[in-house]
């Protein structure tokens, strides 16, 4: 079930250096222009395709390692390009071995409804203008690729680790940015006040501090899976560092929703353990020691929050949040129409700029659709929240099955927290996790 050095087979070390070949290599021709990179990035390309022949599954650890990778922030259509070819491969497999075609997991089966609901009400939209039609393409494909790709235990393992590695390389980019902007003043790959250290972010090669942050706490909650069961000690060592490196990076983005999630999944987990005394202790001691040492320009950040609409960023928040419950009763119950609020945000609260999204999932939906689509949302949420039930609440370091269900739960938890601060359109870190949540049954079946 589990990743070991003895089962990795010589096909498999050749997938993961072609992928991790064919990465690199996008992310120089990207950053330099390089002529060698970009042949390189052809050639490991055309490898890639036609080793997705031989294993389809690849196509969902490239999603893995791409979601928590910078590579998602410049590569997107790359991203899904491979997903779809790895779906059409997978599904012309089946079809010449003459096996079912198409799983369809619990959770899509509420999802369609919920999505053909939203689009039908582009109908009497007044204006879509912001509908990215790449994000609700992206989202659904998402699903059935995982859902028809993931099918046994290991490679579900697999897709953790996969997860984790593109944290490494999130984190280590981040923290060696980081190093250099203390050491030479450079604003590389950061968000600072000019000539000054208060607020800083850093956020590697991504292109925002929120979205790096956002996409690395789920790989790190599904990675205690690994620390509570027994494993190698090789892939032990690997998840506590990609751990240690990934909640330092975190913090480096100065993400508090970010940070905040991160706490609900520990405490979560710590819930489920026999040592929870210890790990909540541990838990305190560690914020007692961050309030206490952090020095004060970084901490300005988070003490902002408790200066209620002072604060500009909170501040314009709370007036997005007046504007989409305006917008939720002057078009009840059908909704303004898919990627219509974002246009009349300043039709409702007079001093927003219009285009600013409402920055609450939730608010957003009920807004743009109406009650028919937030209920049929919910249902959608509630179907995964079935799949991630577990009928004993305590870490078993013989059941792995049960260890991530467990850490499923408190990230599930966790994106239904940030769905209160994000729009679920622009928030694409939180679908490979909830596409990963949605096989959870199929693959491991229900917990005894």
């Amino acid at each position: 079930m589990f990743i070991r050095l003895a089962n990795i087979s010589k096909s498999e070390i050749l997938l993961a250096s072609v992928l991790a070949g064919l990465m690199i290599s996008a992310v120089l021709a990207n950053m330099y222009f390089s002529r060698m990179a970009l042949i390189a990035l052809c050639f490991l390309g055309i490898i890639f395709i036609l080793l997705l022949f031989q294993s389809p599954v690849l196509g969902a650890y490239f999603i893995a390692v791409a979601h928590t990778s910078p590579f998602w922030a410049y590569h997107r259509r790359i991203v899904l390009f491979v997903m779809l070819a790895s779906l059409m491969i997978s599904l012309a497999k089946k079809f010449l071995a003459g096996k079912p075609i198409l799983r369809i997991s619990p959770s899509l089966k509420w999802y369609l409804p919920f999505i053909a609901w939203f689009a039908a009400t582009i109908m009497w939209a007044g204006t879509y203008d912001d509908l990215n039609i790449f994000n609700f393409t992206y989202i659904l494909v998402l699903m059935i690729v995982l859902t028809e790709l993931i099918r046994t235990p290991r490679e579900l393992a697999i897709w953790i680790f996969a997860s984790l590695v593109g944290v490494a390389i999130s984190a280590i980019w981040t923290l060696v940015g980081m190093l250099d902007f203390f050491a030479g003043g450079q604003v590389v790959e950061a968000i600072a006040v000019a000539g000054s250290t208060e607020n800083v972010r850093f956020y590697g090669g991504w292109g925002n501090p929120n979205e790096m942050a956002q996409s690395l706490v789920p790989a790190l909650g599904f990675g205690l899976a690994f620390l509570r069961t027994r494993v190698s000690n090789l892939l032990r060592f690997f998840t506590w560092s990609c751990l240690i490196l990934g909640v330092l990076a975190v913090a480096a983005a100065m993400s508090r929703g970010a940070m905040l999630s991160l706490a609900i999944i520990y405490l979560m987990v710590s819930f489920a353990d026999r040592h929870r005394a210890l790990l909540l202790s541990t838990f305190a001691v560690l914020v007692i020691a961050t309030i206490a040492f952090v020095p004060t320009e970084f901490a300005g950040r988070f003490e902002s929050l408790m200066q209620g609409r002072r604060d500009a960023s909170l501040n314009e928040r709370l007036h997005l949040t007046e504007a989409g419950i305006s917008m939720a009763e002057d078009s009840f119950p059908i909704g303004i129409g898919a990627g219509a609020s974002r246009a009349y945000s300043a039709d409702h609260v007079f001093f927003l700029k219009s285009g600013a999204g409402l920055h609450n999932t939730f608010l957003e939906i009920l807004a743009e659709s109406g009650v028919v689509g937030l209920c049929l949302f919910i249902l959608f949420l509630i179907s995964l929240l079935m799949q991630v039930r577990v009928l004993r609440w305590k870490i078993d370091a013989n059941n792995f099955g049960r260890n991530v269900a467990i850490c499923m739960n408190a990230v599930f938890v966790s994106i239904i927290f940030g769905f209160m601060f994000n729009s679920w359109t622009l928030t694409l870190s939180a679908w490979p996790p909830i596409a990963f949540i949605s096989v959870r049954t199929s693959v491991l079946g229900l917990d005894a």
